[in-house]
């Protein structure tokens, strides 16, 4: 689940580097 942040992880889901 990438929408622009590339870092974001649906397993996580809090992985938000921008």
């Amino acid at each position: 689940m990438r929408r622009g942040w590339g870092g974001f992880s649906a397993s996580t889901g809090a992985a938000k580097p921008r």
